[in-house]
């Protein structure tokens, strides 16, 4: 169970980090000759175009000749040095031309920026300039980020400052002396001003969102409580048109908000009893529900719902073990 929690809290945590920097990003680069291209865009590699690359940005600077950039942030990486070492030669598959997989046409050969934790930093740039050879291809540029108390501004803000790479890159310019943005202004935060990138978030994530945000927008006081109903098809088109954030990049991001994350959450809730199929036939087939809000008296819901994540999967899998151990039992006494 500890170890569920720990996985499911920093998967939490490394998704509202990585959307906190995509969005900290935005807001730097939008007075800038650079933008985000997409999130999460599949690309193909030119040299083996079976292989699937999903980098977390893509930039391109404005222009007749414009330089690509994929990006990878990682909210933290091993300590231990090996185990750092693997983590970093992954991002070799990015040196290279690449293949826009929807738009077989668009082809480029990008710069790699790796953005990493402060604490990480010293070490990523050791492993990298040790391993000089192996790197040299990919252009890299390495940036540091942190979220961090402004002295200046008394407020909390994301950090973002360049330390290693081409000193006359655009980018590597621009991040130079670093630069602040307030994380109020980030709208990223489970708020009724709160976004959702087009990435899929953990469960324990979209289950907050949607019982922040979303199941209040119409919940209505009956004989059995706080109730709300909704059903999964306008709930994906209320998020995508009131939350939804870089959800407008055309070709070169192919996610948006899927049913799926929906319908999974859904399951998860029944499942707790906390909603229930207005078909009751339908089950978790079902398309509408009803949310019984009051159920749940809890200030902290995302710990609450990583407990619960956590409860219920240990409960399945005791009864996958149950179960095998009766069809064993059966074998045994069949022979």
């Amino acid at each position: 169970m500890d170890k569920c929690y720990k996985r499911e809290q920093a998967r939490y945590n490394q998704y509202y980090h990585t959307a906190l920097i995509i969005a900290a990003m935005n807001m730097i680069l939008q007075s800038s000759k650079i933008e985000i291209k997409g999130i999460e865009t599949k690309l193909l590699l030119k040299s083996n175009p079976d292989r699937e690359l999903t980098p977390d940005l893509i930039l391109e600077s404005k222009g007749q000749s414009p330089q690509y950039y994929v990006v990878e942030i990682k909210t933290s990486l091993p300590y231990e040095k090996e185990q750092l070492s693997k983590k970093l030669i992954e991002l070799k598959k990015y040196c290279g031309e690449q293949i826009l997989a929807r738009n077989h046409r668009i082809t480029f050969k990008p710069r790699l920026i790796l953005i990493c934790e402060t604490s990480d930093l010293v070490r990523v740039i050791e492993e990298i300039k040790g391993k000089h050879e192996e790197y040299k291809d990919c252009n890299m540029i390495i940036l540091e980020w942190s979220q961090k108390l402004s002295v200046k501004q008394n407020t909390d803000v994301i950090f973002i400052r360049s330390h290693y790479g081409d000193k006359n890159d655009l980018i590597y310019k621009m991040f130079k002396e670093g630069r602040e943005v307030d994380v109020s202004m980030l709208d990223i935060q489970i708020s009724e001003q709160g976004k959702l990138l087009p990435m899929k978030p953990p469960l324990s994530y979209m289950l907050t969102f949607l019982w922040s945000i979303i199941f209040p927008q119409n919940a209505e006081k009956t004989e059995e409580g706080l109730i709300s109903k909704i059903s999964i098809n306008e709930t994906v088109e209320i998020i995508r048109k009131q939350y939804g954030y870089f959800f407008d990049l055309g070709e070169w991001t192919d996610k948006s908000v899927k049913k799926d994350w929906i319908r999974e959450a859904m399951q998860i809730l029944h499942l707790l009893k906390l909603a229930e199929p207005l078909d009751k036939k339908a089950s978790y087939a079902a398309d509408e529900f009803k949310i019984k809000l009051d159920k749940i008296n809890k200030k902290d819901l995302k710990e609450y719902f990583i407990q619960k994540i956590c409860e219920e999967r240990k409960r399945s899998e005791i009864e996958k073990k149950r179960r095998l151990t009766k069809g064993l039992k059966r074998l045994d006494e069949f022979f």
